[in-house]
């Protein structure tokens, strides 16, 4: 959660990133207005349903936006991945799938003057991130932070152990709200 000292209960927050696990056959959503939501199926089987829209299947590792202020209600069993943005903070969520030995070169692009986070989460598998200060070992389940200003780049590699499923949550917010 950024900033560090806010607070879900409150609503106190400018973005969240978090993993929940669903283990309701039929439950509503935590109505969250003024949040944009960003939110990818990890495992199980999920469908989220609007007041006249109908249900949406959500498939693993196809990320799905809605506004927290949105009534949505989950059926099924599973976990997923979250991303929550406030203040007009600009963000996304992608995933991707590497094979074993494979590596990923990440650029953060230049968005503007402001500060950027790449998080990167691993679903599963095992994987090295490296930026040229420092490098995380992230084991399934782990989730890594990087904090900079736009542009810099980091390299994502696969441990020889194996393949990894990836989930990365881009959030940048722009000189004009930082000083808010």
């Amino acid at each position: 959660m950024y900033p560090e000292t806010g607070s879900f209960a409150q609503r106190d927050f400018l973005f969240r990133i978090s993993s929940a696990s669903v283990e309701q056959d039929a439950a509503p959503f935590t109505p969250l207005p003024g949040v944009q939501r960003r939110l990818v199926l990890l495992e199980g089987n999920l469908a989220l349903e609007q007041p006249g829209k109908g249900r949406k299947v959500l498939k693993p590792l196809w990320p799905f936006a809605f506004s927290g202020g949105t009534e949505i209600r989950s059926f099924g069993k599973g976990r997923d991945f979250n991303l929550m943005l406030r203040k007009g903070l600009e963000g996304q969520l992608t995933c991707r799938q590497l094979a074993k030995n494979e590596s990923a070169q990440i650029n953060i692009p230049f968005c503007g003057q402001g500060i950027y986070w790449k998080a990167i989460y691993a679903a599963g598998g095992n994987v090295s991130v490296r930026t040229e200060q420092e490098e995380h070992r992230l084991t399934e389940g782990q989730l890594a932070l990087l904090q900079d200003y736009a542009p810099f780049t980091t390299k994502v590699a696969c441990d020889a152990g194996g393949s990894a499923k990836l989930v990365f949550a881009d959030v940048f917010m722009s000189k004009e709200i930082g000083s808010l």
